[in-house]
């Protein structure tokens, strides 16, 4: 059997920080490598086990030395952590900690590099407004000068710019780019409203069709999915007769991702179907449908099908970005997630783990997708009956998503109801309570009140075991089954989610009598 670059990557990483193994420490119960100062603290903040294995036989005493990996790891090339940036070094692992700091796409330097960047644009700004350039000119200065500072994200400044244009021949341009600066500072509804004033100035169906479409993904964004399923629907109308082009995919596919986050994922998956029959196989856009169908394809329960799509979509990612890109991470966590679901949790731990070491590396700590990883993480420990570690890692997933999404996002809520399960274990009923009806309201808020999400019906569920372990009966019982209809309707009476939720019933009411 031949090894994979990917298992040969795997065996110089530390199961716990996701990183490049430090001062190696093996175990002796499985044989697992870490580094010294993660293992340490491990085995001194949670419960006295191996993070691979659960052997309760593993101390701090009898881990070994592996000096023959750690000389191994020492002189292997590796590539910058940084080569998302753009540096394409391959630094030996003993050399990396000076190369980092050098390394010309290092956060630190990158920063230097844009204040730079920015005082020359500042400099350019300042000699654009000498009143012997004639306005013509001038006009076509400050329009370069705004799109410059829009890259930079300095979007004040690229504001300034943009109001000092007088004439009116290029106005199309200078609204859209008006409009995209709006829409990247977060202004959501300035940059519709442009986007609605700019729509009347279009001259061609291309044209309109880009226009309805960057309105189509910011009512996405802002959870408007009727305001959405119009525009996209306006875009699909635009195009010509039988039209086979990649933006017709780019069209279908954000449709798909509407029906998706409406949990219709029947419509989900045939309009995928459709996008992946016209977009080209080599291009990011059908790795993303791919993605997504297979997303859709989990969500029904429908793994063999979910797996396979997944394995197609990062065979594509790596062919084209290698094995550590960011969009690689995600692939592979989505993989852990179905391993999750199978039981098959050494697997799932490995995937969500490699995803996590990939996204640090490129984003650093701050970033949201750590996150999320460490939420998948804690699920594992959760579902090991580990309780303790999965509250400390549930924790630290809670704290880098609220900073880097704030405490009302969807993806805070999944969260809170993990770290309710935990609290349920712990007979802490009252903050388990606090936590699903945090991650509810949220819920609410995100998708409309009137919007049935599936992740209303597990929570939903969970909050009514709660009321179970309280011996409340009767609010059990009416929780339980507005949790099954709310499940039933948005991924179906077949599904996993729905069965759970019947024998939850059925034992409500062999309770009540």
């Amino acid at each position: 059997m031949i090894t994979t670059p990917t298992e040969i990557q795997t065996l110089f990483e530390c199961c716990i920080c996701c990183d490049y193994l430090t001062d190696v420490r093996e175990t002796p119960c499985c044989h697992q490598l870490f580094c010294f100062a993660c293992i340490q603290s491990w085995l001194r903040q949670s419960a006295p086990s191996c993070p691979r294995c659960c052997s309760r036989i593993l101390t701090e005493a009898v881990l070994l030395t592996n000096t023959v990996i750690q000389r191994f790891i020492d002189n292997t090339q590796f590539n910058c952590p940084y080569k998302l940036q753009g540096c394409s070094a391959k630094v030996s692992r003993s050399d990396l900690a000076q190369h980092k700091q050098s390394c010309p796409y290092s956060p630190d330097n990158l920063v230097v590099k844009r204040e730079r960047k920015l005082s020359e644009l500042r400099l350019k700004l300042r000699e654009c407004s000498d009143p012997k350039i004639r306005t013509k000119e001038k006009d076509t200065a400050f329009y370069d000068l705004a799109k410059a500072f829009h890259d930079q994200q300095t979007y004040e400044e690229a504001r300034q710019c943009l109001k000092m244009i007088k004439g009116t021949q290029n106005t199309f341009d200078v609204m859209i780019l008006s409009a995209q600066i709006e829409q990247d500072d977060g202004h959501y509804d300035k940059a519709l409203e442009i986007y609605t004033d700019v729509y009347l100035k279009a001259k061609s169906n291309a044209q309109r069709i880009e226009l309805v479409l960057a309105s189509a993904q910011i009512h996405l964004k802002k959870a408007q999915y009727a305001e959405a399923k119009e525009k996209f629907a306006r875009a699909l109308t635009l195009l010509p007769h039988n039209d086979r082009s990649h933006k017709k995919a780019e069209i279908l596919n954000g449709t798909g991702l509407l029906a998706k986050k409406c949990s219709d994922y029947d419509q989900a998956i045939s309009t995928y179907t459709k996008a992946l029959e016209i977009a080209d196989p080599d291009s990011d856009l059908w790795s993303e449908i791919v993605t997504n169908l297979a997303d859709s394809f989990r969500k029904k329960g429908n793994y063999n099908e979910s797996h396979e799509l997944y394995i197609k979509a990062l065979k594509q990612l790596e062919s084209v970005h290698g094995h550590n890109h960011p969009l690689v991470a995600d692939v592979v966590k989505n993989l852990g997630i179905i391993l999750k679901k199978q039981g098959k949790y050494t697997e799932a731990l490995d995937c969500f783990k490699q995803a996590l070491k990939i996204s640090k590396h490129y984003y650093g700590c701050k970033h949201e997708s750590i996150g999320m990883y460490l939420g998948n993480i804690g699920d594992i420990y959760r579902k090991r009956g580990d309780y303790k570690t999965a509250e400390v890692i549930y924790n630290e997933a809670l704290t880098a998503l609220e900073k880097s999404l704030g405490p009302k996002h969807i993806e805070v809520a999944e969260l809170l109801n993990s770290m309710g399960l935990i609290l349920v274990q712990k007979s802490d009923y009252n903050g388990a309570e606090t936590l699903y009806e945090r991650a509810i309201k949220i819920v609410k808020n995100t998708f409309g009140v009137n919007q049935e999400h599936y992740k209303l019906g597990i929570y939903y569920n969970n909050l009514a075991n709660l009321h179970r372990k309280r011996n409340d009966d009767d609010d059990a019982l009416r929780i339980h089954r507005r949790a099954l209809a709310i499940i039933e309707k948005t991924l179906g009476p077949e599904h996993s989610e729905a069965a759970e939720i019947l024998h939850n019933i059925g034992q409500a009411q062999h309770e009540l009598g």
